[in-house]
């Protein structure tokens, strides 16, 4: 199985937080929670909009968006490359590259 790296920068994007391989699947929340990345998590529901990220590349290595997150996307008016760490995962097919993002925290 070939990891995928995912960047967190900072708020700001000024500077890289953390840097991670995460397996192909992983939901996005655990991979960040495991490695402490600083993105800021509430409801875990893809209901509140505080793990809001902007993904600024990779966003083709990600599954696209599950039902919930697509009803809060919709609620935001669809902004391009926004996802949601707590819905946001991994392509089970995923493999290689690199997924950037860049916390943004609640839309609300």
């Amino acid at each position: 199985m070939t990891a995928v790296r995912v960047e967190v920068l900072q708020q700001g994007g000024r500077e890289l937080d953390r840097a991670m391989d995460v397996a192909p699947g992983t939901l996005l929340m655990d991979a960040c929670e495991r490695h402490g990345a600083a993105v800021e998590f509430s409801c875990r529901a893809a209901s509140c909009s505080t793990c809001r990220v902007q993904v600024l590349a990779g966003s083709e290595l990600l599954a696209p968006a599950d039902a919930w997150e697509q009803e809060l996307l919709l609620a935001l008016g669809n902004p391009a490359a926004t996802r949601f760490c707590c819905s946001a995962r991994l392509a089970d097919d995923a493999r290689g590259g690199t997924v950037r993002l860049l916390p943004l925290g609640p839309a609300f």
